[in-house]
C-alpha cells in the first residue's frame, strides 16, 4: 500500500508540474498588475473599474497587453462610470485588440491630448465603447512607416462624441510640414493597405474647436502603395466641424469605399472660409476609386454633400442607390476626375434638391477619360437659388472638357425649377463624342431653357429625348443645342 501511495503523490507531482508549464506560456505581467493578473481570462484581461490607473483600470490592463503578444482582449465589466482619463492611453503592440467596452465612456475632458492612441500597427476594434470630449483627437492610430500587409480598424456601436480635434484620425502619410498643425507626427507612407469598418453607432460633433480648421469626424489618410478600404452602415455622421468623413489615399494603391443606411448631414461649418463635406473621398495618385452608396442620406451640409475626386490618373466607378441629397451650401452630389482616367457614375433613386449655391448635381471629366452617366429616377429640384457670384448654376451639371466621350442615358430624371439656369446640361468640350439617350424625364419650370446640350471641337453629337416633357420653362421649353448635336425628338 505505501508504495501505491508514492506512486500516487509521484503522479500528482507531475501533474502539477505540468500545470505550472501551462501557466508559464501565459502573458506574464509585472508585480504592480496584480489584480489584472487575477482578472486575466485566457488572452483576455478585465477592467473592473473607472480609475483612470492602477489595478483593474483600463491603463493597467494596456499595460498588461503592451507587454504581451498573446493578449489581444480588454473587456469591461459592465455598468462601469465613465473613465475620466487623465492623459492619453496608449496602446503599443503589434498584435490584434479588441475593446469590448459593454457600454464604457472613455472621458478625455482632463487628458490634456488625445483619449486613445494606437502606435504599433496592430489591428483594433472599438466595441460598444465611447469615445469623447479628448483635447485633441478621439481615437488616433499612426501607421508605423514598415508596416505591411493590412492594418485595420473596426468600430462596432462605437460613439465618438465631441472630440475638439479629428474623432477618429488613422495616419499613414507624409504630410507637407507646413500644413501640419496639430496633426500627428510626420514620418508615414508605409507599404500597407488600410481597411476601416464603422458598423452602427455615431460620429458626432468632433472638430468643433474655435480657430481650427479642417478637423473632421473620421479622417482616414492612407499613403504609400496599399489601398484604402472603407466601408460604414448604419451609423449617424452629424454636426462635425470639418467633413463628417473624409477618406483620403495619396500613394499608388486605390480607394475601395461603401456606405449604407448611414446619416451625413449638417457637416462642415467650422470654417466659413473653407466649409466641409458630408463625405470627402480623395483619390491623389494613380489608383482607382470604386465607391458604393446606398440608403444613406447627405443633407445640409455647409459643402458638398458626397464629394468623390480623383486627382491623378486613376478612374471613377461610382454607384449611388436610394440615397437624399437635400439643402447643402454646394453640390449635393459631386464627382470629379482630374486627369486622363474614365468617370462611370449609376446613379437610381436619388433625390438632390435646394442646393444653395452650387448645381445639384455635378459629374465633371477635366482631363482626356470617358464620361458614362446612367440615370435612374432621379430628381433635382431648385437648385443654385443663391449663389454670391450670381453665376448660373443647373439643377444637374454633366461635362467632359478634354478629348474623351461623353454617354448619357437617363431614365425618369425630373430637373425641374432650376432657380437661374437651365435644368440640366450634358457638355462635351473636347476631340471625343456626345451620345445621350433620355426617356420619360422632364425638365419644366426653369429660369432659362428646358435642357443644354453642347458638343465642341471635332466630335460629333446625338441624342434622342423619348416622352419628354418640357414646359414653363422661363426663357423657352425648346432644347439649346450648342455645336451642332443632332437632336431626335420621338413623342
Amino acid at each position: 500500500m505505501r508504495r501505491l501511495t508514492q506512486g500516487a503523490a509521484a503522479i500528482a507531482m507531475m501533474a502539477l508540474a505540468a500545470c505550472s508549464s501551462d501557466r508559464a506560456t501565459e502573458p506574464q505581467l509585472t508585480p504592480t498588475d496584480d489584480k489584472a493578473a487575477e482578472s486575466a481570462v485566457g488572452w483576455a484581461v478585465r477592467v473592473t473599474n473607472s480609475n483612470d490607473d492602477g489595478p483593474g483600470s483600463l491603463r493597467a490592463a494596456i499595460a498588461v497587453v503592451n507587454g504581451s503578444t498573446r493578449t489581444s482582449v480588454i473587456q469591461f465589466d459592465a455598468g462601469l462610470a465613465p473613465i475620466l482619463l487623465l492623459s492619453p492611453v496608449t496602446y503599443t503592440g503589434p498584435q490584434p485588440l479588441t475593446l469590448l467596452g459593454r457600454g464604457v465612456v472613455l472621458d478625455g475632458t482632463s487628458t490634456g491630448g488625445d483619449v486613445f492612441v494606437a502606435t504599433g500597427g496592430g489591428n483594433l476594434t472599438l466595441q460598444d465603447i465611447t469615445v469623447q470630449k479628448g483635447t485633441r483627437h478621439g481615437v488616433l492610430i499612426l501607421v508605423p512607416a514598415t508596416r505591411t500587409g493590412t492594418q485595420s480598424l473596426r468600430l462596432a456601436n462605437a460613439h465618438i462624441l465631441d472630440n475638439r480635434l479629428h474623432g477618429v484620425y488613422m495616419q499613414d502619410q507624409v504630410l507637407d510640414p507646413a500644413l501640419v498643425v496639430d496633426q500627428a507626427p510626420n514620418a508615414f507612407d508605409s507599404p500597407a493597405s488600410l481597411q476601416v469598418t464603422v458598423v452602427g453607432g455615431s460620429v458626432l460633433r468632433n472638430g468643433l474647436a474655435p480657430g481650427r480648421s479642417d478637423f473632421d469626424g473620421i479622417r482616414i489618410n492612407e499613403g504609400g502603395a496599399g489601398d484604402l478600404r472603407f466601408s460604414i452602415s448604419g451609423t449617424v455622421v452629424k454636426f462635425n466641424g470639418a467633413d463628417g468623413i473624409e477618406t483620403d489615399e495619396r500613394g499608388t494603391g486605390s480607394v475601395i469605399a461603401s456606405a449604407s443606411s448611414t446619416t451625413f448631414d449638417q457637416n462642415g461649418p467650422n470654417d466659413p472660409l473653407d466649409p466641409d463635406d458630408g463625405w470627402d473621398i480623395d483619390e491623389a495618385g494613380e489608383g482607382d476609386i470604386n465607391a458604393t452608396v446606398s440608403g444613406s442620406t447627405f443633407n445640409g451640409n455647409f459643402d458638398e454633400g458626397l464629394d468623390v475626386t480623383e486627382l491623378d490618373g486613376g478612374s471613377i466607378l461610382a454607384s449611388v442607390t436610394d440615397v437624399v441629397a437635400n439643402g447643402n451650401t454646394d453640390e449635393g452630389v459631386k464627382f470629379t476626375e482630374s486627369a486622363g482616367g474614365d468617370l462611370t457614375v449609376n446613379l437610381t433613386r436619388v433625390t438632390n434638391n435646394d442646393t444653395v449655391e452650387e448645381e445639384g448635381i455635378q459629374v465633371e471629366e477635366l482631363g482626356e477619360g470617358n464620361v458614362v452617366v446612367t440615370f435612374t429616377d432621379v430628381t433635382a429640384l431648385r437648385n443654385g437659388a443663391s449663389h454670391p457670384s450670381a453665376e448660373i448654376k443647373e439643377n444637374i451639371d454633366i461635362r467632359e472638357r478634354d478629348g474623351g466621350n461623353l454617354t448619357a442615358t437617363w431614365l425618369r430624371v425630373a430637373a425641374n425649377a432650376s432657380a437661374n439656369d437651365d435644368g440640366a446640361v450634358i457638355d462635351e468640350r473636347g476631340a471625343g463624342n456626345l451620345s445621350a439617350s433620355i426617356t420619360s424625364s422632364e425638365f419644366r419650370n426653369n429660369a432659362l431653357q428646358s435642357l443644354e446640350l453642347r458638343e465642341s471641337d471635332a466630335g460629333t453629337g446625338a441624342a434622342t429625348l423619348t416622352s419628354v416633357i418640357r414646359t414653363g420653362n422661363l426663357v423657352s421649353d425648346a432644347v439649346r443645342n450648342t455645336g451642332g448635336v443632332t437632336i431626335t425628338i420621338v413623342p
